[in-house]
C-alpha cells in the first residue's frame, strides 16, 4: 500500500481505529495525500478563519472525551493534527467501492439535462455510484435466477431511482457548500443564477472534480459507498427471496392467483434497520402487490389468531386480517389496499371495529400504532405493523406519581388514540386516529431557498404532513373520529367485556398469549424521529471531513442516555447502527427478559416480560377499569378539537426562514460546529415535546419546553405500569352531609379509613351511584404520607367523620327569579343544597383519584398553550394542578368535617417538599414554571391556604420555600397575574398575611416596585389574568395592605386605563375576559369604585353576569366565574344579594339535570381549579359560606384587607371558630413582624 492510497484514512471511525491498534489519542497517518489537516481543512471554506465553538451541548469542548463515552469516540482534533504515528487500519471495502465508482465517472463534466431540477442535477453528479451498484445488482440477480420471476430492466430503474435519492440526501449539504465556494471564487459561468448552478453541477460530475470532493470529504465518500453496498445487498436479498418463495407466495398470499412477473419494487416503506433493510412493497405484472418484511412475521400470524378469537366472542364484529407467509428470517404479508366508505353507516362500522381493536391492543400491551401502521380498507381498520405487541416492563425506577402510572398503563399508550406532538410551529396528531393531511409539522424542518440556483441555501421552515391512509374516506374527505366517538366506545366496550369474560382462554400455559412467547417483536425506546434528525444533521459538511467529528455528533446517543439504566447499556450498539445509516432496532421476545440491538444482547434491562405484563393487565381488567379507559378515550378524542381555554391565541404556524442557531453565512445547514450541531439535534428532534425529568437529590426536576399550565409536573419520566392494588378503585359520588358549615380541622385518617363512598368511574356523569371502595392504609395513624409534614395526631376521642357545625345562617327565599336557564321554580338555594352539591362534586374528584397508598393524584385534560390540550397527570400548580384540587377538598373538609376530603387533600401534597427543594436550587426551572398565579406564586398561595385548612404549620414553611424559589427565578418580562409579577405580588401578600413570612413581604415589595415603574399606556390588554387590569389591581391591593400610598396612583392609572379600553366592549363572565376580568379587578379595588368609568364597567359586568348564558360551569369563564364576580360585586355593594342566589339556583338546576360541565373540549370532565371540577365545587362553597371561603381567582384569604360588605346572608353572625373578613387572622406559627416595607 502506498502513502497516496491513504486518502480514506480519515473516513475510518474511531472504533475501527481502536480495533486496528490505535490508542484513542493517536493520529491517523495519511502521508502526502490531498487530505487536508488542521487549518488547511478549512482553507476553501466560506467561513475560513472563523472561530469554532469551544463547548458542546453538555459542556464538552470539541476534542475532549464526552462524559460516558468510550475512548473510541474521543479522539481529539488537536491530537489528530499532532503528527503522532500509529499503525494504519486495514483498507476498508468501501474505499474500493469508491474507487470503482470513480472509474465510471466521465473525464469531463456534462451539464444536467435542460429542465432538470436540483435533485436530478445532484443525482447526475453521483451517478457513478448508482450505475456501479445497479450493475452489481443485475449481475447477482441473473446468477441467482431472478430474471425468471422479475422484469430486471424495470427493477434496475426502481433501484437507480431510489438509490439516487438516498445518495443526494447524504451529499446535498456538502454540494451546496461547494457551490457557494465556487461562486465566491468566481469560478462559475453563466448569465443567470440557474445557468451558474447548471455549470457547477456539470463541473462537479467530472472525474477529477468528484475525486477531489471525496478526498476533501472522506466521510461522505464512506457514506455514499456504504449506502450503495447496502442497497445492492438488500435488493439482491429481495430478489432471492422472491425466487425461492414465489410458489408458496401465490398459494398463501395471492389465494392461488398468479400475478405475473415482478414489475416494481418500492423500499423504504418503514424505517431502515439492520444495514439498510426496510419493508418493501412489490408490485407484479397485473398490479397485484405484496409486502416483504425483512424480519419474521410469526407475531402477525399469532395476532391474527387473537383477532379471530375475539371475533368468535363478539358476534358481528367481522375484523379483517391479512394473509401471511412465514419464512425463516423474513415473511410475506398481504398488501392492504385503502378504499373509501360509501356512506356514514360504513364509517360508523369502521370506528366500531377500531374501538374493538383498541381494547385488544390495550390487553396485549401494544404501542406505536401511529397513522402509518393502520390502513382504512373501506369499513375495515387493518393493522399492518404489529411488531410492538406485548411490551415488557423495563428495569427503570418506577415513578411515584400514581396518575402517571395510570396513564402509562392505559389505552393512551397504544398511540392509536389522538395525541398531539407539540412544537414551536404548531401541533400535529400522528396517531392512528389522527394523521391529518396537510397539517403543519410541529417543528422546523430543513428546506431550500432558491433551489436550482447558485444562491441555493438551506433554511429551517415549516413542513407539511402528507397524510396517510389510516382514516376512512367519505365523499373524498377523511372522516374525523369525533362524530363517531359513541361508535368507537361501543366497539371498545364489546371487545373489553368479551376479553374480560373469556380471559381464561388467553391466560396460562395453554392460552393464546403463550403462543407469542418466542416471537420476534421490538421495543421503541426512543422516538424514531429523533434518530432520523440526528442522521440528517450528521450530513453537515463540517463532520464529513473526519470520522471522529461525526462520531462525536452521533455520540449524542451516549450523552442523552448516560443516566438512563436501560438506554445507557445499549448506546454503543445504537451508535454502531447509526454509522450504518440505520434507525437502531431494539429486538425482543415476549417470553424473555433480554433486549437485542445489532449484535448486542443485553440482560438485566427488563424487570417483567411482555408476556407476564399482558397476563397481569388482562387479569386486572374490570368494569371499573373499563370506565377509566373510557374517560381516557373521550379525553383523547377531545384533544383534536381546537378550544381556547382562556382566549389565548393559537400556536404560531407561520414559516420562519431561519433559526438563531443557523448563522446567515451558513448556506448548507444550521450549526458551524459539532457542538452547535448537537444542540440543534437536541432541540429539534425531541418529539413529542412532552416534559422530561432528571433525578436531583431524591426529588425530580421538570424539564419541559412547553411550560405546563399546571405548574411543575414533578415527574415526566416514562413510568412503569402500576400493580393492580396501587390504583384505588374509583369511588362514590355521595354528597356531604347537608346543613353543615365550619368545623374544627379534620385529623388524618387511620389505616383503612374510607376515602369515599360508592364506586363509579372517573368523573361519572351521574350525581350518585352505588358500590364501595377504601383508601389504602396510611403509613401510620395520624401521620401524613412520607415526605409530607404530618397533620395533628389523631385524638382518641375524635371521630374520623367530624360532626358538622350546624348552619345558623339560612338563606332568604325570594320568589321566582329570571336566570339564563329560565325561572327558578323551586326557590333560591340554601346552604344545605349548595354544600350538598359541592360534596357531590368532591366525590366525583375522589372517584377519579389515583392512589398508590402514599400519594394521590389525578389525570386531567390540561391546556398546554393556545388551543392545544393534552391528557396529563396534574402538576403542582394552582390553576390546573393538584394544589388547586387539594385546596377545594381541604376547604370542603374544613366546612363539613368530612374526613375523606382532608385525606385526599393531604395525600395530594406528597411530592411538594421534594419538588420545592429541587426548584430552590434551579432558577432556570423556576422560570419555566413561572412566578404568577399559574406558577410559583399560585403554589405558595395554595400552600399557605392549605396550612390553615389542614392546621399544618409545615405547609406554611413550604409556602415560604415556594416564595424563595419564585425570588430566584429570572424575570421573564411578563407582568401579568397569570404568569408574572402581578400574580406573584398578590400571592405574596396572601402568604404574608397568613404565615407572617418576611420573605414573602420582601418579594411583594420588589414586585410592586417593578410594576409601578411600568407605563400604563403600554400595558397589555386582557382580563384580570393577563392585562393592565390585573397589574393595577395588584398595586392597589399592595397599597391597601401596606398603607404605602405611593403605589395607589400607578395602580389606579393602570386599572382606569384597562376600564377605558372596555368601556363599550361586550362583557363576558370570567377573569380571563377583558371586560369582565377588568370589572372583577374594579370590584375588589375600593379606590377604583370611586371612579365613574371603572364603576360603570362593573355595573355592566354585573348585569351580564346576572343573566348572560355561559358555555360551561367553570371558575375561569363559566357559571362559577359569574358567581365569583357577583359575590365580589355584592361585597362591594354593587350587586343585590338576590342576584347571586338566582345565579346559584341556575347552577344547581343544571348540575342536577346535566352534571358539571367543564371548560374543556367536548366538556370532558377534568379535576382542575380554573377549568374543572375543583373550581365548580369551590364556587358552590363560596356562595354557601361567603367570607369563610375567599375568592381564589383574587388570591384572597379569609380576613383579607378587602373592603367588607354584606354577603347574601348579611345580618347573620359568622359560625363560631372562624374569622370574619374584617378581622385579621392570627398567623399560624409566628406573629406578623412589621409591615411590608
Amino acid at each position: 500500500m502506498t502513502e497516496a492510497e491513504a486518502w480514506w484514512s480519515r473516513g475510518v471511525t474511531p472504533a475501527e481505529r481502536t480495533a486496528a491498534g490505535h490508542r484513542p489519542g493517536d493520529a491517523v497517518r495519511g502521508g502526502p495525500t490531498p487530505v487536508p489537516s488542521g487549518d488547511a481543512r478549512h482553507r476553501d471554506h466560506p467561513r475560513a478563519g472563523g472561530s469554532r465553538a469551544r463547548s458542546g451541548p453538555h459542556g464538552d469542548a470539541p476534542g475532549t472525551l464526552p462524559s460516558g463515552a468510550s475512548g473510541a469516540s474521543g479522539a481529539s482534533g488537536a491530537s489528530r493534527a499532532s503528527g503522532a504515528s500509529a499503525a494504519r487500519p486495514a483498507r476498508p471495502s468501501w474505499a474500493a467501492t469508491v474507487e470503482e465508482a470513480l472509474a465510471r465517472a466521465p473525464a469531463e463534466g456534462i451539464p444536467p439535462p435542460a429542465g432538470a431540477d436540483w435533485r436530478e442535477a445532484f443525482a447526475a453528479v453521483l451517478a457513478p455510484f448508482t450505475a456501479h451498484a445497479a450493475d452489481r445488482l443485475l449481475d447477482a440477480a441473473r446468477r441467482n435466477g431472478a430474471d425468471a420471476v422479475a422484469d430486471l430492466a424495470a427493477v434496475r430503474d426502481c433501484f437507480t431511482d431510489r438509490l439516487g435519492r438516498d445518495l443526494v440526501t447524504l451529499a446535498r449539504r456538502t454540494l451546496v457548500l461547494e457551490l457557494h465556494t465556487a461562486r465566491a471564487a468566481g469560478r462559475l459561468r453563466g448569465a443567470t443564477p440557474e445557468q451558474r448552478f447548471a455549470d457547477f453541477a456539470g463541473r462537479a460530475a467530472a472525474r477529477p472534480a468528484l475525486r477531489a470532493l471525496l478526498t476533501r470529504y472522506p466521510v461522505l465518500a464512506r457514506l455514499l459507498a456504504r449506502t450503495a453496498e447496502q442497497a445492492v445487498a438488500a435488493w439482491v436479498e429481495i430478489l432471492e427471496r422472491l425466487a425461492a418463495d414465489r410458489a408458496d407466495l401465490v398459494a398463501a398470499v395471492f389465494a392461488g392467483h398468479d400475478p405475473g412477473p415482478l414489475a416494481e419494487v418500492r423500499t423504504g416503506a418503514g424505517d431502515r434497520h439492520e444495514r439498510g433493510r426496510s419493508v418493501a412493497v412489490l408490485r407484479f405484472g397485473d398490479g397485484t402487490r405484496a409486502v416483504l418484511k425483512p424480519r419474521p412475521v410469526t407475531v402477525h400470524r399469532h395476532f391474527n389468531d387473537t383477532v379471530h378469537w375475539l371475533g368468535a366472542h363478539v358476534p358481528g364484529l367481522g375484523l379483517r386480517t391479512l394473509r401471511v407467509l412465514e419464512r425463516p428470517g423474513h415473511g410475506w404479508v398481504e398488501y392492504a389496499e385503502a378504499g373509501p366508505c360509501p356512506d356514514r353507516d360504513h364509517v360508523a362500522r369502521f370506528y366500531r371495529r377500531t374501538g374493538a381493536l383498541l381494547a385488544l391492543f390495550q390487553a396485549l400491551g401494544t404501542t406505536d400504532l401511529h397513522a402509518e401502521n393502520l390502513i382504512a380498507c373501506a369499513d375495515q381498520p387493518v393493522p399492518v405493523d404489529v411488531e410492538t405487541l406485548l411490551q415488557p416492563r423495563l428495569a427503570r425506577p418506577a415513578t411515584d406519581d400514581p396518575a402517571m402510572r395510570a396513564l402509562d398503563s392505559s389505552v393512551h399508550r397504544t398511540a392509536l388514540l389522538p395525541a398531539l406532538l407539540v412544537g414551536e410551529r404548531g401541533a400535529l396528531d400522528v396517531s392512528a386516529l389522527g394523521g391529518d393531511r396537510d397539517a403543519p409539522l410541529p417543528d422546523a424542518v430543513p428546506g431550500w431557498s432558491a433551489p436550482g440556483t447558485d444562491e441555493m441555501r438551506l433554511i429551517r421552515t415549516t413542513g407539511v404532513f402528507a397524510g396517510a391512509a389510516n382514516r376512512p374516506r367519505l365523499d373524498g374527505e377523511d372522516a374525523d373520529p369525533g362524530p363517531y366517538a359513541d361508535d368507537l366506545l361501543d366497539g371498545f366496550r364489546l371487545a373489553y367485556d368479551a376479553i374480560t369474560a373469556h380471559r381464561d382462554e388467553l391466560l396460562g400455559p395453554g392460552g393464546l398469549l403463550a403462543r407469542f412467547a418466542g416471537d420476534g417483536t421490538r421495543v421503541v425506546l426512543r422516538n424514531t424521529h429523533w434518530y432520523a434528525t440526528l442522521l440528517d444533521e450528521s450530513t453537515h459538511p463540517d463532520v464529513l471531513r473526519d470520522a471522529a467529528d461525526r462520531d462525536r455528533l452521533l455520540g449524542l446517543v451516549r450523552r442523552e442516555s448516560a443516566a438512563d439504566p436501560v438506554l445507557g447499556p445499549l448506546a454503543d450498539a445504537e451508535l454502531a447502527g447509526l454509522w450504518e445509516g440505520d434507525v437502531p432496532l431494539v429486538g425482543y421476545r415476549p417470553g424473555d427478559r433480554e433486549l437485542t440491538v445489532g449484535r448486542l444482547t443485553a440482560g438485566g434491562l427488563v424487570s417483567r416480560s411482555g408476556l407476564a405484563e399482558a397476563e397481569r393487565r388482562i387479569a386486572a381488567m374490570s368494569p371499573t377499569d373499563r370506565l377509566d379507559q373510557e374517560w381516557v378515550i373521550r379525553a383523547a378524542l377531545a384533544t383534536r378539537r381546537a378550544h381556547a381555554p382562556c382566549g389565548d391565541p393559537p400556536l404560531p404556524g407561520t414559516p420562519v426562514p431561519a433559526t438563531p442557531e443557523r448563522p446567515a453565512d451558513s448556506p448548507h445547514g444550521a450549526p458551524n460546529t459539532t457542538a452547535e450541531q448537537s444542540r440543534w439535534v437536541s432541540a429539534a428532534a425531541t418529539v413529542p415535546k412532552t416534559p422530561g425529568s432528571w433525578p436531583s437529590g431524591g426529588a425530580t426536576v421538570p424539564v419541559s419546553p412547553i411550560p405546563s399550565r399546571s405548574g411543575a409536573p414533578e415527574s415526566r419520566t416514562v413510568p412503569e405500569a402500576p400493580d393492580a392494588a396501587a390504583v384505588i378503585a374509583p369511588v362514590s359520588l355521595v354528597s356531604s352531609p347537608p346543613g353543615t358549615a365550619a368545623a374544627p380541622p379534620v385529623p388524618p385518617p387511620a389505616p383503612g379509613d374510607a376515602l369515599s363512598g360508592p364506586a363509579v368511574g372517573p368523573y361519572d356523569a351521574g350525581m350518585a351511584a352505588s358500590g364501595t371502595a377504601h383508601v389504602t392504609p396510611a403509613p401510620a395513624p395520624g401521620a401524613g404520607p412520607a415526605g409530607v409534614p404530618p397533620g395533628p395526631p389523631a385524638r382518641p376521642s375524635a371521630p374520623q367523620e367530624r360532626a358538622p357545625v350546624p348552619c345558623r345562617l339560612p338563606f332568604p327565599a325570594p320568589g321566582p327569579a329570571a336566570t339564563p336557564y329560565g325561572p327558578l321554580s323551586a326557590g333560591a338555594p340554601d346552604e344545605e343544597r349548595l354544600l350538598a352539591a359541592a360534596g357531590a362534586v368532591a366525590d366525583r374528584v375522589l372517584a377519579a383519584a389515583q392512589d398508590n397508598g402514599r400519594r394521590v393524584n389525578w389525570l386531567g385534560l390540561e391546556p398546554l398553550d393556545g388551543r392545544v390540550w393534552a391528557i396529563l397527570p396534574q402538576g403542582a400548580g394552582l390553576a390546573h394542578g393538584y394544589l388547586g384540587t387539594a385546596l377545594f377538598l381541604a376547604q370542603l373538609a374544613r366546612l363539613t368535617g368530612t374526613a375523606r376530603y382532608a385525606t385526599g387533600a393531604r395525600r395530594a401534597l406528597t411530592a411538594v417538599p421534594g419538588l420545592l427543594t429541587a426548584l430552590a436550587g434551579r432558577p432556570t426551572d423556576a422560570a419555566v414554571i413561572g412566578t404568577g398565579f399559574a406558577g410559583l406564586g399560585g403554589i405558595a398561595y395554595a400552600l399557605a391556604r392549605l396550612a390553615v385548612l389542614l392546621d399544618d404549620d409545615a405547609l406554611a414553611d413550604l409556602a415560604d420555600t415556594a416564595a424563595l424559589a419564585a425570588t430566584t427565578a429570572p424575570d421573564d418580562g411578563d407582568p401579568g397575574v397569570r404568569e408574572g409579577d402581578a400574580g406573584l405580588l398578590a400571592a405574596m401578600l396572601a402568604v404574608r398575611s397568613t404565615t407572617g413570612s418576611a420573605r414573602a413581604a420582601d418579594t411583594a415589595r420588589r414586585c410592586a416596585v417593578r410594576l409601578a415603574a411600568l407605563d400604563p399606556g403600554h400595558l397589555p390588554a386582557g382580563g384580570l389574568d393577563s392585562g393592565a387590569a390585573g397589574i393595577g389591581w395588584a398595586l392597589l391591593r399592595y397599597a391597601r395592605a401596606t398603607g404605602d400610598d405611593r403605589f395607589t396612583a400607578p395602580g389606579h392609572a393602570a386599572l382606569r386605563t384597562a376600564a377605558a379600553r372596555y368601556a363599550t366592549a361586550p362583557v363576558g363572565t370570567g377573569w380571563c375576559d377583558g371586560a369582565a376580568g377588568t370589572a372583577l379587578a374594579v370590584a375588589d379595588s375600593p379606590r377604583a369604585l370611586r371612579d365613574p368609568g371603572p364603576a360603570a364597567l362593573l355595573d355592566r359586568a354585573v348585569s351580564a353576569a346576572a343573566t348572560a348564558p355561559t358555555a360551561d360551569h367553570s371558575l375561569c369563564h363559566g357559571e362559577a366565574g359569574a358567581l365569583d364576580l357577583l359575590l365580589t360585586a355584592t361585597a362591594a355593594g354593587r350587586a343585590a344579594p338576590g342576584t347571586v342566589l338566582a345565579r346559584a339556583g341556575a347552577l344547581l338546576s343544571t348540575l342536577d339535570r346535566l352534571g358539571p360541565r367543564c371548560a374543556t373540549p367536548d366538556a370532558v370532565s377534568t379535576p382542575g381549579l380554573l377549568t374543572g371540577l375543583a373550581g365548580i365545587g369551590y364556587a358552590l362553597l363560596r356562595t354557601a359560606c361567603g367570607d369563610l371561603v375567599p375568592s381564589v381567582t383574587l388570591l384572597a384569604t379569609p380576613g383579607s384587607d378587602r373592603a367588607a360588605a354584606p354577603h347574601p346572608r348579611a345580618g347573620h353572625p359568622a359560625p363560631a371558630g372562624e374569622h370574619d373578613r374584617t378581622t385579621a387572622p392570627r398567623p399560624i406559627h409566628r406573629t406578623l413582624q412589621g409591615d411590608v416595607r
